[in-house]
């Protein structure tokens, strides 16, 4: 189930329709910023890593919230947003909670 940057990288651009490899890349990098903050949220040894390595089970849900980021931009923070008959509305989260049940955090024994 393993996948290559790059092919994360297309698969992201074709759902979010967008073009621009930076820009996506960017928005994988803070899904799975998001992820591993979810799955380790007490982990301070992470901190200055610059190589982010998301377990692969969760590699779906890093480009769904890559997707979900990269549809909300220009929208940071609306809490109403109603034009045309579409009502848009965004919880206090950045991250649908649905996405976010799906990270189960771990815990590590001393």
């Amino acid at each position: 189930m393993s996948m290559t940057r790059e092919e994360m990288i297309a698969q992201v651009s074709a759902m979010a329709e967008e073009d621009d490899a930076t820009v996506v890349g960017y928005y994988l990098d803070n899904a799975a910023e998001i992820i591993l903050n979810q799955m380790y949220p007490y982990d301070e040894s992470r901190e200055g890593l610059t190589e982010l390595a998301v377990p692969d089970k969760y590699l779906y849900t890093q480009m769904r919230i890559a997707v979900v980021l990269l549809n909300k931009r220009g929208a940071d923070g609306e809490s109403m947003h109603i034009e045309n008959g579409i009502n848009r509305h965004y919880s206090s989260t950045d991250i649908p909670a649905d996405l976010r049940r799906q990270i189960v955090p771990k815990a590590v024994t001393f």
